[in-house]
């Protein structure tokens, strides 16, 4: 397996830290290629395990941090716009198509970044294969009250950037304690939210659930059925009301990062299931 790393300058002036796994030449050929877009407060790096799993399997995986998180620049937590979202989703699928010219792209992506995959792919219709989405963020399990949502309302009008904790906590992310103690020593992780981050996520995540019936592509929706940070009951509201071909798994008893579950290996088996399905492949 061989790793490489770039960078770009977003359309809002932000370096762009990303990152690619591609296979060697005792890998073989790639099947397609896999472009993430990871969650709220984490990182792209937080996801080792999976290059592993995917080259194994003859895919290739490319990824970045987004602004304000892990190694990209921008205030911590905090975007000016959805718009610069979806500008750099263009940005790593352009990526894609030029390090892996040919293959078929397909956009994965946990949390927040599930709520961006799906917008994107219902907002661009980009040229790809299929969607990924684990632990989407259409609604929160447990969100604000009225008050503090019509506050945030008003503070969006003069302070957009206005950071608050997120409220995620490491025991919310996984039940394997050891997993959380990783986390709280990743340095590239940080608890921050703004109110303008907050907004669009929640107002972009119910956009989604109402339009989700014009998606066009092939998705598959994994879901822990233990998430106390985003709602599994949201995952399967929007899949029942998806016209194309939709595989959703709500695994119970499983928490946010299921791919940080000591059933990750369940998981992951599942994605490279569904993907191969999509390339007309024999399942591994």
């Amino acid at each position: 397996m061989l790793h490489r790393e770039f960078s770009w300058i977003s359309s809002r002036d932000i370096k762009i830290y990303g990152q690619t796994w591609m296979p060697s030449k005792e890998d073989g050929e790639i099947k397609a290629v896999v472009c993430l877009v990871h969650g709220l407060g984490e990182h792209s790096t937080r996801y080792k395990i999976l290059p592993r799993v995917l080259i194994k399997n003859g895919y290739a995986l490319i990824a970045f941090d987004q602004p304000g998180h892990g190694k990209s620049g921008g205030k911590r937590g905090h975007t000016p716009d959805y718009e610069a979202y979806m500008d750099n989703i263009t940005a790593l699928l352009d990526k894609a198509a030029k390090l892996y010219p040919g293959k078929d792209r397909f956009l994965y992506g946990h949390s927040l970044g599930g709520n961006l995959v799906v917008n994107y792919s219902l907002r661009h219709k980009p040229d790809i294969k299929g969607v990924i989405a684990t632990g989407p963020w259409f609604r929160l399990t447990h969100p604000p009250g009225k008050f503090i949502q019509k506050f945030a309302r008003w503070l969006d009008k003069f302070w957009p950037s206005f950071r608050t904790f997120n409220g995620i906590k490491p025991v919310y992310l996984s039940s394997n304690g050891v997993k959380n103690v990783t986390r709280e020593r990743d340095k590239y992780l940080h608890p921050w939210i703004s109110v303008r981050t907050y907004l669009t996520a929640e107002e972009t995540g119910r956009w989604a659930l109402e339009h989700a019936g014009e998606l066009q592509y092939p998705i598959l929706i994994l879901h822990g059925g233990e998430d106390h940070v985003t709602s599994a009951e949201s995952s399967k509201q929007f899949a029942s009301k998806v016209n194309t071909n939709c595989t959703i798994q709500v695994y119970e008893g499983l928490f946010h990062e299921i791919h940080n579950e000591p059933r990750n290996q369940e998981i992951f088996a599942k994605i490279i299931g569904w993907l191969n399905s999509q390339v007309n492949q024999s399942v591994i």
